[in-house]
């Protein structure tokens, strides 16, 4: 049996649903008991409307019905989508009576979409509410003061769209309906009526009536606020009925605190816009509300509470009298006030001076004023429930009501005042002494207790009694509170009684206030005599320790107050009589001694000084020195003596105390003390006032401490040697001693008497240790293990520099004068000296703290000390340049701080990083100029930016072994470093002014002075007052005023190339080519037509052809000739035929003078070299290389000439000894070369002689570059430029045909790929290749042929590649390096050996692998190189890279993906070559995290693509006796062998992470059996296939080939072998 099926409900059924029809059929049954909403819903029957609207909305209308809220939810969103696209009219007669409804439904979402609704029908239909105004207005009012924001804006947005500036006039018109609901819901309804429990719970119905009350309440306010009593007058039975209603003001304490609030909040209302309400509810506002307002608990509402109370007690105070019939309203207001306002500090406390204001008499009056009493007292007993935060605010609203009362005297009794005066001043003066305030602070107490007694006291008519209230309360409390009857109160006391005098002393001084001043002069006449009294009386140690401390404040207070006080004589005159021998209390005795000197040294008390002088050696010697804790004692009276100001003049010098003091200065037992750390910081004097000690001892005692730091700081930043070791303790215990001392002798100075001498000293030490962190630099010299507890020591250190530091900076905060030379002098010193370990930036930061000293206007003298001068960068840098004249057209990219011994006659030293002063000096400037507060002290030092160009060129000429620093992390790269200086550099210059560059050139060619300074002109300046025989460094200032030019023309492209065209010719005549090539080099890019450029090279030719032989080679013309051709990028050449004739000519006359005599074909052998010696040769070859470039038609026999040329200076080349003169020669000859060979490619038949001589020339190239020592590449100049040239030429050359000389060169090979160059590392690979491809063939033909069964070595890996596999030539750090490229090569070389080579082979090289136990370091260093399984968690991403496939030209070492990119390849390889080694190394691998991100890497980007590749490989093993099927989704692959009928299965699934995990082999259905191939045998086969996959890196195709033969051979009649049962195997 099943269920009918009926038709889907869908749009248009208008069939209604069954909760549909029971919502009807409620509605008319329970009629009038149901709630006002419901009810007018009721009213109206759907058979009116449902036939005259849309069917779309009168479903809408019908969901609206039912009872579930999310339908009803989802039919208004519908209903405000209807609403916004239609317009119907009925609707406005129907909405009222779902409107009533819904608008106050319990669920928020609903009331919140009826609003969005009605505001939508509102904007449609505005006037055409008016005539159901009145049936929706209550709600619409409800609505508006709704606790939903939504509901409440909307609802407002929709009156203010439908009446505008008429809501009044609208409220006007139903006033009376108004009225009418509001008494309906206050005082008819009820949270039952309102909702029908059996669908709703009770909380939700309470909750529902609670806001619709609330919301009366605040539509009754609006009423009011809208009419006045006249205006209400119409509907006063209304009104009526709802304010003499007890329910309603019953309201104000009901048990919902939303109601109460809404309550107040009416009451408050009332006092301001309905009084006629007022007089009408007296009686009922003073019962329901006054009476039981003190009662509320609920913090959120007593801000709404206290407004209308005050309200109330302002408009009405007789209501308190109503209130107060059965019991009285203060009782109830004091226990408020005890229970601390139930917590509602911030809110109450305020409103109780205003409330007790408006209080009437009669209730302040009653039972014998106890008011006054009662009140104080139920608010200091609140105390213990306000918390700390509100201490301040608690007490300052207890003594406002006290002053107010004071202020009120003449309305209060006598004895009131008396009682609040005693009340406020003893109560909490008493608890504060004793601890008993709980949390309230006792400062807050002093503060207003004394601001209340100043108040007081500045009343014009205050009673003439009451001055004398505060004097005799106040002093009996205080005399009574350290009186020795009842026992001096604790330390906390009488420091808290101390606080207080201090306060109320700083009050009189600063209010002035006559009587106030005469209060305190007695009080502390009194309380100083009391406490001499005890100290007189011999009493307790307690008594007199605290009479001392209590004496002590009071003449601490009035020294500083400037306060007159003749009991200080009667202290002195007490301990010239008495000898205090108890050490209890020989502390508290010496301050107050200390104070009273300190008091009585001012010259108005003359006639003490000599009895100071004596209390003061009573002091030090009678207490201190005689003491056991003398130590203790005298960091005391040193404490005291700076604290108090103690002047020398009272504390004569003791040769006891001084040698005190320096006989325990050295004692290691004591650094750790912090006493005498104390007392040794107290001693020191860094003002020129001494604090303690005699000047000669303080002396000695600020240069033993200064000595100890500065070779405490020498051990930390300096070293000279490189040696393990470590910080021993006493010298760290021995810093931080130091260290602390002057921090606390730094802590007692003052800005004024300083000692700057040496104060500078201790900045300059402190400094460096605060700035350079002695941890590092240990860890880096030392390489020390660093425990925990000395890192801590290290922190410490650099902690107490910078406290050092920070501290005299701020001692020297706004003062002139003060001199940093000294200061500089220091820090320069440290910046040249290499064994000074800090960075640049250490240095840079050092300055900047030096510099804080003083404004940042440095004078010539103090920047020299900053950054020298140029003189000096000269001579710097040109300890680097030591290239040869040969070499100097070539630039080398090496490291300029980094080398070895040059042959100058001082050796160059490098700092900890590797930094040579030069390197420092240069990145000092570079930190200089990017910080914006430093800048500026380098506007006018133009020569900064030549110098730093300087630095630019001699990094690319520098030719050293580049440095290693004695830390293994470098410094900086200098591809970073050069590309700041020359973004900085660039900068600098397109910001300088506009230039005439040619005029001012002209100037400094006719050696005028120039107008204005320019960093060009002074670079041109430079670069053409060098002398033309000192080459090298005109060369180089040449370049410096070249790159200065072409960035100024990046910004400045205003140049005339006639105006440059002719100041060229004007140097040329001078002989000056080098200037005139970098002004020419410069300018050609600017240059758009070639009729200049043609004039210029046509007057250089003709200035070749008269050179003299014997010029010298660097001051040639053909180097500005050359220059011009090379930088010219036109399309049409500037070498027009004549020019080419001649300057040809010219060179085939200057190799053989017979050419002149008209004999044209000459060969190699009549060549000899005349003028084309060295340098010149090499131009000239790099200007044919120009031509050649430039496809110029040089005729036959130039052209047969040149080629013969390049041949003869190869040849020349191989002959000769391979140095730098001959490599830069090499590198020119390579360039032609390569040109030569291009053109040939183009035009065969113009150069024919070129594929004559091509293999010779190839081969003499490929022996050089197998001859040169790759062991010492830095003995050959510009080593990136020449081997990047001959390394990327031997890569391209086909070696075929000179394999036997490679082969022979095997052994270098190997070493060359970890050669520290990029180029001849990939060809020494490319070679090996080659090698390797030839290897392979011969060895698989020797296995085939089973020719190595007597020689098992002939199988075996190279040894030479063996000894290139070890990691230990590689740094375990490095992420980059030569090392580690030549490292992935040699292995890349390894699997060489498995491409194409034979099964048989590939399984002999694996064993061999596996002996050698190398490919677990090998797969973990790759495996970190592509940040695999490591902490940072962030695999190398190879989703963008093609990882099969791999050409070694893109191999880019300056790229930072290089690295892991070839990785990535080298493990394809491995995957691919060695499966199962590497599988090998996965199952036994004990890292688990690596292991899991190996598996995940893998199976990401490696096992599909070879999964993909051995899928690939299957189909051509496909034939009619074995078909391959393979599933793509499951990897599985099924190779079916056909027997007749019968076919032999077997499956090969291979995993998801493939290779690194077993393939699953399995049968087909019924195996062999179908065959007749019995279970061993068959099973013999699968294992067969399984051990060649996982064992000997077989390929499924390797398996499948074996399973074929294996069947094939059986069918064959091939009996099995009879120990291992395979046929073949």
């Amino acid at each position: 049996m099943g269920k009918k099926e009926t038709k889907q409900r869908v749009k248009g059924n208008l069939t209604p649903a069954t909760s549909s029809r029971a919502s009807d059929m409620l509605a008319t049954s329970f009629g009038p008991a149901l709630a006002f909403g419901l009810q007018s819903q009721a009213q109206t029957n759907p058979n009116t409307w449902e036939t005259d609207l849309d069917s779309n909305l009168v479903v809408i209308l019908k969901k609206l019905s039912k009872r579930d809220p999310n339908t009803i939810t989802k039919a208004l969103v519908d209903l405000l989508a209807y609403c916004e696209n239609n317009t119907i009219v009925q609707l406005v007669e129907i909405w009222p009576s779902f409107y009533n409804d819904l608008s106050i439904d319990a669920d928020r979402r609903i009331r919140e979409l009826t609003a969005n609704v009605h505001l939508t029908l509102v904007k449609s239909f505005r006037k055409q509410f008016a005539p159901v105004l009145k049936s929706i207005i209550g709600n619409w009012l409800i609505n508006q003061f709704d606790p939903s924001k939504d509901t409440c804006l909307k609802s407002k947005q929709a009156f203010e769209i439908a009446f505008s500036d008429k809501k009044t006039q609208a409220i006007a018109f139903c006033h009376s309906e108004i009225i009418a609901h509001i008494k309906n819901v206050m005082l008819v309804q009820s949270p039952k009526t309102m909702s029908d429990l059996r669908f709703t719970s009770v909380d939700t119905a309470v909750a529902k009536f609670n806001r619709l009350v609330s919301s009366c309440f605040q539509v009754l306010s609006l009423l009011l606020e809208s009419f006045d009593s006249n205006q209400r007058q119409a509907h006063m039975n209304t009104y009526s009925e709802i304010f003499t209603s007890k329910k309603f003001w019953g309201y104000c304490h009901g048990e919902s605190s939303e109601v109460r609030v809404a309550s107040y909040r009416f009451i408050k209302d009332c006092c301001v816009n309905a009084k006629d309400v007022m007089d009408s509810s007296r009686e009922l506002i003073a019962t329901q509300f006054l009476s039981k307002a003190f009662n509320e608990k609920d913090v959120s509402c007593h801000a709404a509470l206290w407004d209308s109370i005050l309200l109330l007690t302002k408009h009405e105070p007789k209501l308190w009298t109503i209130a107060s019939t059965k019991k009285p309203v203060v009782a109830k207001l004091f226990n408020f006030l005890t229970h601390g306002a139930y917590g509602s500090v911030k809110t109450s406390y305020p409103c109780f001076l205003p409330l007790i204001g408006h209080l009437p008499i009669e209730i302040l009056n009653a039972n014998y004023g106890s008011f006054y009493k009662d009140f104080f007292e139920s608010f200091w007993n609140g105390r213990h429930l306000i918390d700390q935060s509100n201490s301040k605010l608690f007490v300052l609203s207890y003594y406002e009501c006290c002053l107010f009362f004071v202020k009120r005297h003449q309305s209060v009794e006598q004895r009131h005042l008396e009682l609040i005066i005693s009340h406020s001043l003893i109560v909490p003066l008493n608890a504060a002494f004793n601890s008993e305030l709980f949390k309230l602070e006792s400062n807050d107490i002093f503060q207003q207790s004394i601001s209340f007694m100043a108040q007081s006291l500045s009343i014009h008519d205050l009673p003439t009694e009451l001055p004398g209230v505060f004097e005799t309360s106040i002093s009996e409390f205080l005399l009574e509170t350290i009186s020795v009857d009842k026992a001096l109160a604790s330390e906390l006391a009488i420091e808290r009684i101390s606080k207080w005098l201090s306060v109320l002393l700083e009050t009189t001084t600063e209010r002035k206030l006559e009587q106030l001043d005469t209060i305190t002069s007695h009080l502390f006449e009194l309380l100083a005599k009391k406490c001499l009294d005890i100290l007189r009386m011999e009493q307790s140690e307690v008594a007199k320790n605290g009479c001392s401390n209590l004496l002590t404040s009071i003449i601490a207070n009035m020294k500083v107050r400037d306060k007159q006080a003749n009991f200080v004589l009667d202290i002195v005159d007490y301990f010239k009589q008495e000898k205090i021998q108890n050490t209890k209390l020989v502390g508290c005795s010496i301050e107050l001694i200390i104070v009273t000197i300190s008091f009585l040294q001012s010259p108005k008390f003359s006639s003490t000084h000599e009895d100071l002088k004596v209390l003061w050696r009573t002091v030090v010697e009678d207490m201190a020195l005689a003491s056991d804790t003398n130590l203790e004692i005298l960091n005391q009276i040193a404490s005291l003596a700076v604290k108090y100001s103690i002047s020398s003049a009272f504390r004569p010098p003791l040769k006891s105390l001084d040698s005190l003091i320096m006989s325990n200065v050295s004692s290691m037992e004591l650094h750790e003390d912090e006493t005498f750390i104390q007392l040794i910081g107290n001693s020191l004097s860094l003002t020129t006032d001494s604090l303690l000690l005699s000047l000669t001892t303080a002396n000695e005692l600020f240069e033993k401490l200064i000595g100890d730091l500065c070779t405490s700081t020498s051990a930390f930043l300096c070293f000279s040697e490189r040696t393990t070791r470590t910080m021993s303790t006493e010298l760290l215990k021995s810093t931080i001693f130091v260290l602390k001392a002057l921090r606390t002798s730094l802590t007692n100075s003052n800005s004024m008497n300083l000692d700057h001498l040496r104060l500078i000293k201790v900045f300059n030490l402190v400094n460096q240790l605060s700035v350079c962190n002695p941890l590092t630099v240990c860890k880096i010299v030392f390489e020390s293990t660093i425990d925990e507890h000395y890192q801590q020591t290290y922190q410490e250190i650099m902690d107490l520099a910078n406290d050092c530091r920070d501290m005299i900076q701020s001692l020297f905060t706004g003062r002139d004068g003060i001199n940093i030379y000294e200061l500089l002098e220091h820090w320069n010193a440290n910046l040249i000296n290499l064994d000074y370990c800090a960075s640049p930036i250490d240095l840079l930061t050092q300055l900047k703290q030096i510099l804080s000293l003083t404004d940042f206007s440095i004078s010539e003298k103090y920047l020299e000390l900053i950054i020298h001068n140029a003189e000096w960068w000269e001579s710097e840098s040109r300890r680097f340049s030591n290239l040869n004249s040969f070499c100097s057209e070539l630039l080398h990219p090496i490291l300029a701080w980094s080398g070895k011994e040059t042959d100058s006659k001082e050796n160059i030293v490098y700092d900890h990083d590797g930094l040579s002063l030069y390197a420092r000096q240069v990145l000092l400037v570079i930190a200089l100029l990017k910080d914006p507060t430093l800048v500026s002290i380098l506007t006018k030092c133009e020569w900064v930016y030549i110098q730093l160009e300087r630095f630019l060129i001699t990094c690319q000429q520098c030719t050293d072994k580049p440095k290693q620093p004695y830390h293994k992390e470098s410094p900086l790269e200098l591809k970073y470093l050069l590309n700041d200086v020359r973004l900085i550099i660039d900068q600098h210059v397109q910001d300088s002014s506009k230039l005439d560059v040619t005029n001012s050139m002209q100037l400094v060619l006719k050696g005028k002075k120039l107008p204005k300074q320019h960093l060009i002109t002074d670079a041109f300046e430079i670069c053409y007052q060098t002398p033309v025989d000192n080459s090298k460094e005109k060369s180089v200032n040449c370049q410096i005023f070249k790159n200065l030019l072409g960035s100024y023309f990046k910004s400045h492209n205003d140049v005339s190339i006639v105006d440059i065209i002719e100041l060229v010719k004007s140097l040329v005549k001078s002989g000056d080519y080098i200037s005139a090539s970098g002004l020419l080099v410069t300018s050609i890019p600017h240059v758009e037509q070639i009729n200049p450029l043609a004039e210029i090279v046509a007057f250089l030719i003709d200035d070749v052809k008269k050179c003299a032989r014997n010029v010298d080679p660097t001051a040639h013309p053909l180097i500005l000739l050359s220059e011009t051709i090379s930088s010219v990028e036109l399309e049409e050449s500037i070498f027009t035929m004549d020019m080419r004739s001649r300057f040809t000519r010219w060179v085939r006359i200057n190799y053989d003078a017979r050419v002149s005599e008209g004999i044209d074909n000459l060969g190699l052998s009549t060549m000899e070299e005349t003028l084309f010696d060295g340098h010149v040769a090499n131009i000239l070859a790099r200007l044919m290389s120009e031509l050649v470039a430039e496809s110029v038609d040089l005729g036959l026999n130039m052209n047969r000439f040149i080629v013969d040329l390049v041949q003869f200076w190869v040849s020349e080349v191989e002959q000769s000894v391979l140095n730098d003169a001959s490599c830069c020669k090499l590198n020119y000859i390579l360039n032609l070369w390569t040109q030569l060979k291009e053109a040939s490619d183009v035009d065969s038949e113009a150069w024919t002689t070129v594929f004559d001589v091509e293999d010779d020339i190839d081969a003499i190239i490929l022996e050089i570059f197998l001859r040169l020592d790759y062991q010492d590449l830095e003995k050959y100049f510009g080593v990136s430029v020449f081997f990047n040239n001959i390394g990327g030429y031997v890569s391209d050359m086909d070696v075929t045909d000179e394999l036997r000389t490679v082969v022979a060169h095997e052994k270098d090979l190997y070493q060359m790929i970890y050669t520290r160059n990029e180029a001849v590392q990939k060809s020494a690979y490319a070679l090996l290749n080659t090698i390797t491809q030839r290897v392979v063939i011969e060895k698989s033909l020797a296995v085939e042929m089973n020719s190595n069964e007597n020689n098992t070595n002939s199988i075996l890996l190279n040894e030479y590649l063996v000894k290139s596999l070890d990691l230990a030539k590689v740094d375990p750090t490095s992420q980059k390096s030569h090392e580690l490229f030549g490292y992935l090569l040699a292995w890349m070389v390894l699997l060489d050996h498995f491409v194409d080579a034979t099964f048989e082979l590939r399984v002999n090289y694996t064993i061999h692998l596996r002996t050698l136990d190398i490919l677990s370091s090998f797969l973990e260093k790759l495996f970190s190189l592509l940040h695999v399984g490591q902490n940072d968690g962030i695999d190398f991403d190879l989703s963008l890279w093609q990882i099969d496939e791999y050409l070694m030209e893109g191999f880019d070492y300056e790229s930072d993906t290089c690295i892991p990119i070839l990785c990535a390849h080298v493990y394809w390889r491995t995957l691919k070559s060695i499966p199962s080694l590497v599988r090998l190394w996965f199952t036994e691998c004990k890292n688990r995290q690596l292991s899991l991100a190996v598996e995940s890497f893998t199976e990401t980007f490696y096992s599909p693509l070879i999964i993909s590749y051995e899928c690939g490989s299957l189909q051509s093993h496909a034939d009619d006796d074995m078909k391959v099927k393979i599933n793509p989704s499951t990897h599985e692959i099924t190779a079916s062998y056909v027997v007749e009928e019968a076919e032999l299965d077997i499956n090969i699934k291979l995993p998801s992470c493939f290779p690194l995990k077993l393939v699953e082999i399995s049968s087909g259905s019924g195996g062999g059996r179908q065959a007749g191939i019995n279970e061993s045998r068959w099973r013999s086969w699968l294992l067969s296939v399984s051990s060649i996959m996982v064992g000997q890196n077989g390929s499924v195709s390797d398996a499948l080939l074996l399973f074929k033969k294996n069947v094939s051979l059986h069918f064959e009649g091939i009996e099995d072998c009879a120990i291992c049962k395979f046929m073949y195997y």
